[in-house]
């Protein structure tokens, strides 16, 4: 996925059931059984396992070298890991945030309810759905499926190569 001024931004969107379909017997029609709503603490227990988990993942599929877990530095990758983090990729300032307009005070940032960060990975847990609610469910599965560039700023030119309408 690519924020809107074309920075890289890797996530995973899905849509996950807070509770499971159940039949006692085969004969029976299956019902509905909610689990208990998690707290925060389990959300940040959550990122952190996946956060290790991936990491793993990453290092066994030869993407990270094992002994300090810090990325093979060929050129495309080290532009995306950039983007990706919110980091000047090249130049005098590689490495240092990217510098960004603000207005009013500054103020630390402080999660939601039911969202947690460990290193890069983020989790954003608090979003439910009424169970009547068909146009919030649609509204949500929408964005869940919505692909990473939007097709209607994108144009291509005369000479084959494409243009993507930034929104701002």
């Amino acid at each position: 996925m690519f924020g809107s001024s074309l920075n890289l931004n890797l996530h995973f969107r899905l849509l996950a059931l807070d509770g499971y379909y159940f039949r006692a017997n085969p004969r029976d029609e299956f019902q509905f059984r909610p689990t208990p709503a998690p707290t925060t603490n389990d959300i940040q227990r959550l990122v952190e396992t996946l956060r290790r988990r991936v990491t793993r993942a990453l290092v066994r599929r030869g993407f990270f070298d094992s002994s300090d877990d810090e990325p093979e530095q060929d050129a495309l990758f080290a532009i995306q890991a950039a983007s990706s983090a919110h980091r000047v990729a090249m130049g005098t300032r590689a490495g240092r945030k990217v510098r960004k307009l603000r207005y009013g005070s500054q103020r630390s940032r402080e999660l939601p309810r039911l969202c947690a960060e460990s290193g890069f990975f983020n989790l954003h847990a608090a979003v439910r759905i009424d169970t009547q609610d068909r146009t919030g469910l649609e509204r949500l599965c929408r964005y869940v499926a919505r692909p990473p560039l939007s097709h209607s700023r994108l144009r291509q030119r005369d000479d084959g190569l494409l243009t993507l309408r930034l929104k701002t």
